[in-house]
């Protein structure tokens, strides 16, 4: 089996996960899933895996790897700036409520 320029066995090949990308689709996976407990890294996530598809676009050789991990980098980090949304406005209406 043949994967961009690499020659696998077919139980390689399936071992091998099928989410390659490049280091900012990686980085961004990884702030993206830190961002459900610190919010504002939702936004580097964001930013990186916006500019990773940009570079995807534009630079057609490369190909579409890492499509769906800086889709899913996007997708939690949404999931982190709500969660962090949510929490902040419950610890200030929880403040005002206070005596």
């Amino acid at each position: 089996m043949v994967r961009g320029t690499e020659r696998f066995c077919p139980d390689c090949a399936r071992r091998t996960g099928g989410l390659g990308g490049s280091w900012l689709a990686v980085s961004a996976g990884i702030l993206s899933f830190i961002s459900l407990a610190c919010a504002p890294l939702g936004l580097v996530a964001i930013l990186l895996a916006g500019i990773d598809l940009v570079s995807m676009a534009v630079n057609d050789k490369r190909g579409r790897h890492g499509l769906k991990l800086d889709l899913i980098a996007i997708g939690l980090s949404v999931v982190g700036i709500v969660l962090g949304v949510v929490v902040f406005m419950r610890a200030a209406a929880d403040a005002s409520a206070a005596p």
